[in-house]
C-alpha cells in the first residue's frame, strides 16, 4: 500500500476518534444539564484536548487541529447531530451512560494508539511515546469530566488508564517488530477497546481498591 494511502487511512481514523469523543462529550453534557452551546464547547474540549496537550509537549506546533481544519469541521456537525439525537434517547434507563462509555472507550483506544504513533514519528523515545499515548487518550476525557464537575474516570477506575497503557505497549511491541503502520495502529486500538469493554460490562470499577480511613 502506498504511503499516501496509509496516511489518508490514518487521518480518517483520527477523524473517527474525534467524532467518537464528541459524541461521548454530548452524552455527558446531557447528563450534566448543559445547554446546546455548553455541549458543543464540551465536545470540542474533549475531542482535541488530549492531542493538543501531546503536541505542545512534543513541540509539534501549531497543534494538529489548528493546522488541519478537518477536525473542527468534524466536531461541529457531529456534536450538533448528537445534541439533536440525544433528545430521543429515554432518560432514567442508563442508555445515555452506555452511549457515553462506549464512545469514550472508542475515543480512548484510537487516540491512545494515534498518540503513540505521532510521538514515534516525531523521534520521541518509545517510553515517552507510551506516556504521550496515555495523555492523548485520557486528557480529553479528563477535561470533559472536570468541566462537568465529575471526578475524572482515569483517576478512579482501575481499568481505564491501564487499558490505554496495555494498548500503548502493544503498539511499541508491534512497531519494534516492524509490523505495518495500519496493523500496529489497529491491533493496539483493538486491545485497549476490548479491555475497556471488559471493564465496563464486568463492573470492574466496583471492585476498585478501597482505602482505609
Amino acid at each position: 500500500m502506498e504511503f499516501a494511502s496509509v496516511s489518508s487511512i490514518i487521518h480518517w481514523i483520527s477523524i473517527l476518534a474525534t467524532a467518537a469523543m464528541a459524541v461521548s462529550a454530548v452524552a455527558m453534557a446531557s447528563r450534566s444539564g448543559f445547554d446546546p452551546y455548553g455541549a458543543l464547547v464540551l465536545a470540542a474540549v474533549a475531542s482535541v484536548g488530549g492531542g493538543t496537550l501531546r503536541d505542545v509537549l512534543i513541540g509539534a506546533t501549531p497543534v494538529f487541529w489548528v493546522d488541519d481544519l478537518s477536525y473542527v469541521l468534524t466536531i461541529i456537525p457531529t456534536a450538533l447531530l448528537a445534541i439533536v439525537g440525544i433528545n430521543f434517547v429515554p432518560t432514567g434507563r442508563g442508555i445515555r451512560l452506555n452511549i457515553l462509555e462506549m464512545f469514550d472507550a472508542a475515543g480512548l483506544a484510537l487516540f491512545c494508539a494515534l498518540g503513540v504513533q505521532k510521538s514515534l514519528i516525531a523521534g520521541i523515545d518509545p517510553i515517552v511515546a507510551v506516556l504521550m499515548g496515555l495523555i492523548t487518550g485520557t486528557a480529553g476525557g479528563m477535561f470533559r469530566d472536570v468541566l462537568c464537575g465529575q471526578k475524572p474516570s482515569v483517576l478512579q477506575r482501575d481499568l481505564y488508564a491501564s487499558c490505554a497503557l496495555v494498548g500503548a505497549l502493544v503498539y511499541i511491541g508491534l512497531h519494534h517488530f516492524e509490523f505495518s503502520a495500519l496493523w500496529t495502529l489497529g491491533l493496539s486500538a483493538a486491545v485497549t477497546f476490548t479491555l475497556r469493554l471488559y471493564a465496563i460490562f464486568s463492573n470492574w470499577s466496583e471492585r476498585s481498591i478501597r482505602w482505609r480511613h
